[in-house]
């Protein structure tokens, strides 16, 4: 997780940019566990919006479980 937080520290700068993030939401070993909750960290500290790909169903579970 702390790469992903070190991308995310550019969107900072760009205040008053609208950015839409893509992630591959079942693209890990951890998947999609770790990668929905770094996406989440993420958009809750730098205000983004973070398009989850993957399986849907367990997207959301994992959502609803932070």
């Amino acid at each position: 997780m702390k790469k992903i937080y070190n991308v995310f520290k550019y969107f900072k700068i760009m205040k008053g940019v609208t950015m839409k993030v893509v992630v591959d939401g079942m693209g890990g070993d951890n998947s999609p566990e770790a990668i929905v909750e770094g996406c989440v960290l993420a958009q809750k500290e730098y205000d983004i919006d973070i398009i989850i790909t993957g399986q849907e169903d367990l997207n959301k579970k994992r959502i609803r479980k932070i």
